[in-house]
């Protein structure tokens, strides 16, 4: 809002204080009246039904064929006139101008709905004034179909609603703090009102100044208002220096314009509500490791000097029988060159030889323990050399149709819940008709919390390609093939099922081990599946995922090289109060989207990254609706549709409806160890994924147990 209100959405009658709320409904216009209302194609009433005079009902005729476009949309004149009823002069009446000729396309309904509340917040008409303005307007001075910036509400709207309701909220919390001299480190200065898990309407704007204490002259050195949605955050460098101190100033956005040094100044905030501000400050150390020439360590390889790379890896142990460590998580080994005909159970000695042996072994995550490591090593081929392809074995996947059926290694490779799945340097995987699975695909089968990490090298890759390409590994098909673009899918890594069913995610937590390095992907970016579930596979394909994906090589595609949802952008910095629920920490780590560095794509369809906004039959285009960042530089993003960025524009939202016991039972059951003579209440609550409940249910009671009935069974 540009006024001095807040807004909040609600579905009841009353606003948070009791009073009445705004209502906007379509419908009959006959509820106003007990005859047939005035005026010509009358379209919108507004009607006074609070105690002070005040209109709140808003009604929009549910009879008229509206036009649907936004802003001005394509009526012929967006001109109307207010038509005081003479049935009750409470009543607002909008109806087309007089001596118009008929709109055949229908009134605008965006345009008659911002008016109507207009109205309702005191905002008179103003037919002396240019199209642009809301509260009507001169046809005479400008139509639609001029180039008019539809900026909604107008200026006009602006200023008058202003004068109504003045935004002038001017308070100023300045907080002061000092750097030593010399000293350099990094700052972020982070405002929670709208995250808070009891949010605020406030909107802050933070500031940052620094104040020479001999001069006493004042710098603005940075300042930001929207970071987090409303929220705000400042992170920058700063150097200590003598006779200097630091301040931060968080207020009102629209206030931003006060002086520090003049008590009251300033004008313009918006908003008002409690905040909480987080402050951290990480002076950068001196003691760097250098090279032989004193160069510093680049430790996240962006050809900068210092900086962190951050890795996160599981262990468990290799030795012995892995059904003598039931219940633990353990390492599966799979080897190709494993002897066939010896006993086969995973451990180092004795690996499986076939992926689908692996996944039948492998122990799922449960609530008492982690799955098993799945570690896949390649084949040396005969002649014991990991650097020599061509006659290494290489691990097949996928249906190889008629005369060859299923392949060695299994139909398809979805990799089980919490596992995860390791592939070791010199490792040869052929698809066809088939992809790797890392997570859920639908809400019937739970794969959260699954991982994938390929481990190749800058001397030795991973290679996935083609089962009918010939050039790579030991060929076992006696057909001469050749293969092409699209011969199978790709590596695809989900976590957005998992969220919507609540499930794992070890990325919620903060632990980011999927992890692609030294890939060398071919003839991916086919079709997967069958008839209706049939889906094109990119062949890195994320969906709400974030992994690490350093130095891949990938070629001959017919899909772009890599893709990726919307939601896999999120920017997560871990002070939020999902993350900080259990007990405040600092965290040294952040995550913005995936870690893309170093990889090359060429002769493929698209040769860089494609942003997948997916649009289902019948639905609305896929928005993005988390705060995201591209931050990635050494690689292309490619659009093939707008991309929607779904924020907070209406302000928040006030639940009136509690959840419904209709379907919820209380029943007393035999056994049991809870006191006799006692009844219990129930009530249920929604929780949604950043851990923020809604409101409860009213109680429901069990009936007082007795000696023989002592468990209560919901």
């Amino acid at each position: 809002s540009k006024l001095g209100i807040d807004f909040i959405e609600t579905t009841g009658t009353n606003g948070p204080d009791g009073s009445p709320a705004i209502q906007v409904v379509v419908g009959d216009l006959l509820v106003l009246f007990t005859g047939s209302p005035n005026g010509p194609g009358l379209q919108v009433a507004t009607n006074s039904l609070d105690v002070n005079g005040t209109p709140n009902l808003v009604i929009l005729d549910g009879s008229e064929s509206w036009d649907n476009d936004f802003g001005f949309g394509t009526r012929a004149d967006p001109s109307v006139v207010p038509i005081i009823s003479e049935l009750n002069r409470s009543i607002v009446l909008f109806g087309p101008a007089m001596n118009t000729p008929a709109d055949p396309n229908g009134p605008n309904f965006f345009i008659e709905t911002m008016r109507s509340v207009g109205t309702i917040l005191g905002l008179g008409q103003s037919h002396d004034l240019p199209t642009g303005t809301i509260q009507a307007s001169d046809p005479a001075l400008g139509r639609p179909e001029n180039p008019v910036e539809q900026i909604f509400p107008g200026d006009h709207d602006v200023v008058h609603g202003q004068h109504l309701y003045r935004p002038d909220n001017r308070d100023v919390d300045i907080y002061r703090f000092a750097i030593p001299a010399n000293q350099r480190g990094i700052l972020v200065a982070e405002a929670f009102a709208e995250r808070m898990a009891d949010s605020s309407s406030l909107d802050t704007h933070l500031k940052l100044y620094k104040r020479n204490t001999v001069t006493g002259l004042v710098q603005v050195v940075s300042s930001n208002d929207d970071y987090f949605s409303s929220d705000s955050l400042i992170r920058m460098e700063l150097v200590g220096e003598a006779n200097v101190e630091f301040f931060i100033a968080v207020t009102a956005s629209g206030n931003q314009d006060n002086d520090p040094r003049i008590s009251g100044s300033g004008s313009g905030g918006r908003s008002d509500g409690r905040y909480q501000l987080r402050f951290d400050y990480q002076p950068q150390s001196s003691a760097t490791l250098s090279d032989l020439s004193g160069t510093p360590l680049d430790g996240d390889g962006n050809g900068i000097s210092g900086g962190d790379f951050n890795y996160w890896f599981r262990v468990a142990t290799p030795n012995g029988d892995i059904s003598s460590v039931a219940g633990n998580p353990r390492t599966i080994f799979v080897d190709k060159d494993s002897p066939a005909g010896l006993p086969q159970n995973g451990s180092l000695s004795n690996p499986f030889r076939t992926i689908s042996s692996a996944v039948a072994a492998a122990q799922v995550a449960n609530s008492d323990r982690l799955g098993d490591i799945i570690r896949v090593v390649g084949s040396a081929g005969l002649d014991r050399n990991l650097l020599t392809t061509d006659d290494n074995l290489a691990y097949e996947i996928g249906d190889g149709g008629p005369g060859i059926g299923v392949l060695s290694d299994g139909r398809d490779f979805s990799v089980p819940k919490g596992v995860s799945l390791m592939i070791d340097a010199g490792a040869i995987f052929k698809l066809i008709s088939s992809h790797i699975l890392v997570g859920s695909d639908d809400s019937s089968t739970d794969r959260g919390g699954a991982s994938i990490q390929v481990l190749g090298t800058p001397t030795q890759s991973v290679f996935f390609t083609s089962y009918l390409d010939e050039s790579l590994g030991r060929d076992t098909n006696t057909l001469r093939t050749t293969p092409q673009r699209g011969n199978w899918g790709g590596i695809e890594i989900r976590n957005d099922v998992a969220r919507d069913q609540g499930r794992s995610d070890p990325e919620l937590a903060g632990i980011f081990l999927n992890h692609i390095a030294y890939a060398d992907i071919r003839f991916g970016g086919g079709s997967v599946g069958q008839g209706t579930q049939s889906r094109v596979i990119s062949p890195i394909h994320l969906n709400s995922a974030r992994p690490t994906l350093l130095n891949n090589r990938i070629t001959q595609s017919s899909d772009a090289g890599i893709s990726a949802d919307p939601s896999s952008f999120e920017e997560t910095l871990f002070t939020d109060s999902r993350y900080q629920f259990s007990a405040p920490f600092t965290p040294d780590y952040s995550r913005v989207g995936p870690v893309i560095q170093g990889n090359r794509i060429t002769d493929s369809s698209v040769n860089g990254l494609f942003v997948r906004i997916d649009t289902l039959a019948g639905q609305q285009l896929e928005t993005l609706e988390t705060s995201a960042r591209f931050d990635d530089t050494d690689i292309v993003y490619v659009f093939g549709e707008n991309l929607i960025i779904n924020g907070t524009p209406g302000g928040g939202v006030l639940e009136t409806v509690r959840p419904s016991l209709a379907s919820t039972q209380i029943n007393l059951l035999a056994g049991g160890n809870l006191p006799i003579g006692q009844s219990f209440q129930y009530r249920v609550v929604f929780v949604d994924r950043n851990g923020f409940e809604g409101l409860p249910s009213n109680p429901i009671s069990s009936s007082a147990t007795s000696a023989g009935l002592r468990t209560v069974d919901l």
